[in-house]
């Protein structure tokens, strides 16, 4: 038992160190997005950096995106089952009809305001990433 005990402590030390390196890496993150000339050829990516958006949410604004795209150019798009997890599950191929459709979607799946979601489409839209359905999405709301 006395093993078990200590073999707790240093894991619950070891838990405590990576929660330091963690809370470290996120104040030099901070810093250095502060600190960095944007590139204006990177809109989006400057973005990523300053809204903290993950690998997984921008995965999951593009492929909400190109099921838009899709729909805009009335071609099929067979969602996939592990889109299924993250979409909402009324999710129908009679989706994303209208703009606000789309906003409520991506906001669903980011968990992010509108404001941020226009930003995002925006710095997307500038850097050429899915240009066409957004310039649909921003421009015919």
């Amino acid at each position: 038992m006395e093993n078990l005990e200590k073999r707790i402590y240093v894991l619950e030390e070891k838990i405590k160190e990576l929660e330091e390196n963690y809370m470290k890496l996120l104040g030099n993150q901070n810093k250095i997005i502060i600190s960095k000339q944007n590139n204006s050829k990177y809109p989006f990516w400057n973005l990523m950096l300053s809204l903290n958006i993950s690998e997984e949410e921008r995965t999951k604004i593009d492929y909400v995106l190109s099921i838009v795209d899709a729909k805009i150019n009335n071609e099929v798009f067979n969602i996939s089952r592990g889109a299924k997890d993250f979409l909402p599950s009324d999710l129908t191929d009679n989706s994303f009809t209208k703009i606000n459709e789309i906003y409520d979607v991506l906001i669903y799946v980011t968990k992010r305001n509108k404001e941020q979601i226009f930003k995002i489409l925006l710095a997307m839209y500038e850097q050429h990433i899915h240009k066409k359905t957004i310039e649909y999405i921003l421009f015919n709301h």
